[in-house]
């Protein structure tokens, strides 16, 4: 057979149609240099995406692109080549899809295995331009976009910002445990007081020993609808959104960020530290204390 060739199931034998009505896999040969460009369109692809995220960071370092009006940057030469190459990654995206659509097991391989080589290679470039180790930089993004301190002054500013963030965070903490935290059992005893003058019928009181269980509260509705519950819910939320955002924050590595936030949750458990025990504290955490 000559071809073409349309299977839809995935296969071994060399009988496929490439793209082409006229670019026919009959034999072995013909398929080992088949999968050698196709393993070469996928270098190319990755490439090309390592290549316009280049050029955005060449960019960014060399002009504040947000600080220009829209139909400055929609017309400038760097925009113009930024959506040339964008249509040419995209029309190698979907032809390395329609190569794969064969259900050739060889071809599949081949795309594969030429996305794997290059990810790994362009990714551990891109992972290096990152500064994975502690660093400092002024011009340093901090959770979105549009929070980039330019100057020192907003850098000292954001350094504060964080400080303040994380001690808020020991203080939400202590909130949540105080808004659940139970008043303490008191058993009552028939133990009097005397003095020389007479005896006086006192009842003493003591904190009841703990008897290794675990006091649960009944699953009701009545449980989960109580103002407490729905409250401490939501601040739940507030302090796993808070506690992430400061882990993104530290993985920045850049170390005026990290003393900042190490002050900030140091400084508000030394305040509310006195009014909870170590092992309430190891509770009310969760992400990273």
């Amino acid at each position: 057979m000559s071809g073409p060739f349309m299977h839809m199931y995935f296969h071994t034998q060399p009988q496929d149609t490439v793209l082409f009505k006229t670019w026919n896999v009959t034999d072995a040969g013909t398929m080992a240099w088949v999968c050698a460009v196709i393993v070469v369109a996928g270098i190319m692809l990755e490439a090309m995406k390592f290549g316009r995220w280049k050029i955005e960071k060449w960019q960014k370092r060399r002009e504040e692109v947000l600080t220009k009006s829209y139909f400055t940057r929609l017309f400038s030469p760097i925009h113009v080549a930024q959506s040339i190459l964008f249509m040419i990654q995209l029309c190698f995206s979907y032809i390395l899809m329609l190569i794969f659509m064969t259900f050739s097991v060889w071809l599949g391989l081949a795309v594969v295995v030429g996305l794997g080589i290059a990810k790994t290679f362009f990714q551990k470039m891109m992972m290096d331009m990152m500064e994975m180790y502690f660093h400092f930089r002024i011009q340093e993004p901090i959770l979105f976009r549009q929070w980039k301190p330019t100057d020192t002054p907003g850098y000292v500013f954001s350094c504060i910002s964080i400080f303040i963030i994380a001690f808020c965070l020991e203080l939400l903490k202590f909130g949540r445990q105080w808004m659940t935290r139970k008043p303490r059992p008191f058993l009552v005893t028939d133990v009097c007081c005397s003095t020389s003058e007479g005896i006086w019928d006192i009842p003493e009181t003591s904190e009841e020993p703990p008897r290794g269980k675990i006091s649960v509260v009944p699953f009701t509705m009545e449980s989960i609808s109580g103002w407490k519950h729905t409250v401490s819910s939501c601040l739940f939320f507030a302090q796993n959104f808070v506690e992430y955002s400061l882990m993104l924050i530290a993985m920045t590595y850049n170390y005026p960020f990290l003393l900042s936030l190490l002050g900030g949750h140091a400084l508000g458990y030394f305040l509310v530290g006195p009014l909870m025990t170590i092992k309430e504290n190891d509770a009310a955490g969760t992400c990273c204390s």
